[in-house]
């Protein structure tokens, strides 16, 4: 039946609008009994089949696409949401990348979009990525940070599209001929499931006891009873009071990203485990790195950089699945317990489900 509506003309989109409202007449969405069921279960198979990445047209974003494309990509931001058509020009202008999953039969629906800044070294501070670029000539960016990734047809939900965008993304830039110094593909994430995590009183993170120190527990309730109603002052003061505790919230940062696990193997915390998945590797952590509230709300400020070196995707992924989290040396330094051979911050290192680390 799916296949005979998705053959008639606007048939995919009778399809997603479909799906969507039946989302939306259940309470518990995908957890509801609609979502379990053999009639959802086959729809989102062919969905999965129909929006095959190898059947989407990647497209690059620029100023000169149509006006009611370039305003509904802006609205559809879900992690750093532009507050007006005029900033988000300034995401597709100099220095800036966005593409877009499109499929043919639905040339002006965006399925997915990913946004790029492309800079001379790692970024310190996420809003350095959402403002022009201050450096003249993009032929000397050596890096891509990939900072925002968001789906936009709810219809899909549950259809991974992210993985193939990302590595997609990656090989549009590599074929640019104006950008011959590239050599750096990175995110720069949100690790959103941090403070929660310090303020649970169960010391166990799914298959791995985690231990994190009672003072942190303290200051990430703090922080989640005032970032409500936290103005620019009492972000100040409340970065003065965690640089007291930068090297124990450092050592439960990495501690988190690196040896939390589920009880299946996973990284318990849900970003993480979409990039790990995608064959990513924890490439460094950034301190401070989102200072608004809501960075502060999510994980006390610290951002993370996940990695991504194409020719060994497949490898990692694979290694994850065996319960492997490939991590780079200078995200390891952040364990207080950290190895003592690490010879530097590009040195490779494999975090296990047992807690332990090892050298490549």
């Amino acid at each position: 039946m799916f296949e005979i509506i998705a053959a008639e003309r606007g048939g995919l989109r009778w399809l997603l609008d479909f799906r969507f409202r039946a989302f939306q007449a259940n309470a518990q969405d995908l957890g509801s009994h609609h979502a379990n069921s053999a009639v959802a279960n086959d729809l989102r198979r062919r969905l999965s089949s129909l929006f095959s990445p190898g059947l989407l047209e990647l497209r690059k974003i620029t100023w000169d696409d149509s006006a009611s494309l370039l305003e509904r990509l802006y609205k559809l931001d879900r992690v750093h949401p532009a507050q007006s058509l005029r900033e988000f020009r300034d995401r597709v202008g100099h220095a800036r990348r966005v593409f877009a999953f499109f499929h043919p039969s639905m040339p002006s629906s965006p399925l997915a979009i990913l946004q790029c800044a492309l800079t001379k070294r790692s970024p310190t501070a996420v809003s350095s990525l959402l403002r022009p670029e201050d450096f003249e000539n993009e032929r000397k960016a050596t890096h891509a940070v990939f900072y925002s990734i968001s789906a936009c047809e709810p219809g899909l939900r549950g259809v991974d599209l992210g993985a193939a965008l990302i590595k997609r993304g990656t090989q549009a830039l590599q074929a640019e001929d104006e950008l011959p110094s590239l050599c750096t593909f990175e995110t720069l994430s949100p690790i959103p499931g941090f403070v929660n995590w310090l303020m649970s009183d169960d010391s166990t993170s799914g298959n791995i006891q985690v231990l994190r120190p009672e003072r942190l527990k303290k200051t990430a309730r703090f922080v989640m009873s005032s970032w409500p109603a936290m103005n620019q002052e009492g972000v100040a003061d409340m970065e003065i009071m965690m640089s007291h505790e930068q090297k124990e919230i450092e050592d439960a940062v990495a501690k988190y990203i690196l040896l939390a696990r589920t009880n299946k193997g996973t990284a318990f915390d849900k970003v993480a485990n979409f990039h790990l998945g995608n064959g990513a590797a924890v490439q460094r952590f950034a301190w401070l790195c989102d200072d608004s509230p809501a960075g502060l709300r999510r994980a006390l400020g610290v951002m993370v950089s996940y990695g991504y070196d194409l020719p060994s995707i497949e490898m990692r992924s694979q290694k994850y699945k065996q319960g492997v989290i490939t991590a780079y040396g200078q995200s390891v330094k952040w364990l207080k317990e950290a190895p003592g051979d690490i010879s530097s911050d590009d040195q490779i290192y494999e975090a296990k489900t047992d807690l332990s680390l090892s050298a490549l």
